[in-house]
């Protein structure tokens, strides 16, 4: 995707604060370059970008696509933080990263189950896509604070959905695969679930792996606890109790499938996984490419504060680099200026930006950390004014 924003006054040498490159943004349709899908909603585009330079350089940036997976079954009905469910819990922090951070990329959405299900009634039907993969808004939606017409069209579509039914992840993965495999550019799944995957009829587990196990509290016809060495899984004690085994095996194959077709993916554990479905939710990270270097190797979420601090490491580590490409080589390197928002960036090669090439620059540094925070909405790079350089 290549930003193109066109400066028109120009400025020479750095003793008198030169003239600044004012910005202007195309206003259309789409979430591509600086497009505004409905301006008044969005507000006004910045009237003086505040950058010194008679040019501001396009930069090429291939906008990666964030897809999530969204355990919606019945136990996400289940207050998280004494107000909200975990699933609109889980459903408001996604919206509120894509509030910072859409306009760098391309996002689509998933919910398993699917179907007309109650609360704990039955498994319900495999996931399925419901949000499309596409552009996020303008920048400008950013910069403004306002909401845009693909993110309220997002956000609208999790909220009608109400949660219910059991945890079919390897199929809803299956269902999911050629879907994902489709898209162009970088792809990463974030999954946010709060327990471990279940309702595969084909499924075989023991005592330690059977879910109705786990839970304890359920007896047989007879009176015969779910306990060891009693296995409420096995298919010759309860029928269709194979749908309560821990799903780990086909899971695991569907994510391992999808890593290797280069698309990782990050496991969000939110509250309510107990110690043995820990170390499963270990095994998916693992399986999905994305396994954290201590424990737990899923990034595991405790309240709605961390929820999106989870999910602003992860979105931001998939959409923000420092290795900044220019559409063309600038006609003087030595007349450069590049900046974080509106905040000048001097060159150096310790902390800074420096040329890698001729149309390649990196930031470095506390440059670098400030930018990889995400809350750097745009990085823009100017010619025409004598490098600043410290």
């Amino acid at each position: 995707m290549a930003f193109t924003l066109i400066g028109l006054l120009g400025c020479s040498g750095r003793g008198e604060r030169p003239p600044y490159a004012t910005a202007h943004y195309n206003v259309g349709t789409g979430g591509t370059d600086f497009n505004v899908a409905n301006a008044s909603k969005c507000g006004p585009p910045v009237p003086d970008a505040g950058l010194c330079g008679n040019q501001i350089l396009p930069t090429q940036q291939d906008r990666p696509n964030l897809y999530f997976v969204i355990d919606a079954s019945g136990s996400m009905a289940d207050t998280f933080d004494g107000v909200n469910t975990k699933y609109t819990a889980a459903v408001s922090a996604i919206v509120n990263v894509l509030e910072i951070i859409g306009h760098r990329v391309s996002y689509g959405a998933a919910l398993f189950p699917v179907g007309d299900v109650s609360i704990g009634d039955n498994c319900g039907l495999p996931g399925s896509e419901i949000f499309k993969t596409q552009p996020g808004d303008s920048v400008i939606c950013a910069i403004n604070g306002k909401v845009g017409d693909v993110l309220g069209g997002f956000h609208e579509l999790l909220n009608l959905h109400r949660p219910g039914g059991g945890t079919p992840l390897s199929a809803t993965l299956t269902n999911l695969k050629s879907t994902l495999k489709d898209l162009s550019g970088k792809t990463a799944v974030i999954l946010a679930t709060d327990g471990a995957p279940n309702c595969n009829p084909n499924a075989t587990c023991d005592a330690s792996l059977c879910e109705t196990n786990l839970a304890g509290g359920y007896f047989l016809s007879n009176g015969t606890p779910c306990a060891a060495p009693v296995n409420c899984c096995d298919e010759a004690v309860v029928p269709g109790g194979s749908t309560s085994c821990v799903d780990n095996v086909a899971t695991n194959a569907a994510l391992a499938d999808l890593k290797n077709a280069g698309i990782p993916t990050y496991v969000i554990g939110l509250p309510g996984i107990v110690n043995t479905l820990a170390a499963v939710l270990d095994s998916m990270a693992v399986a999905g490419g994305t396994a954290r270097s201590g424990y737990p190797r899923y990034y595991e979420v405790t309240d709605s504060q961390s929820l999106a601090d989870a999910l602003r490491t992860i979105a931001t580590q998939i959409a923000v680099s420092c290795t900044i490409s220019l559409a063309e080589a600038p006609p003087n390197w030595g007349q450069v200026n590049v900046y974080l928002d509106s905040e000048e960036v001097p060159q150096s090669i310790d902390d800074g930006w420096q040329q890698i090439d001729n149309q390649t620059l990196e930031i470095i540094g506390t440059y670098c950390a400030t930018l990889q925070t995400g809350n750097v909405y745009q990085v823009q790079v100017t010619a025409g004014c004598t490098t600043y350089v410290n």
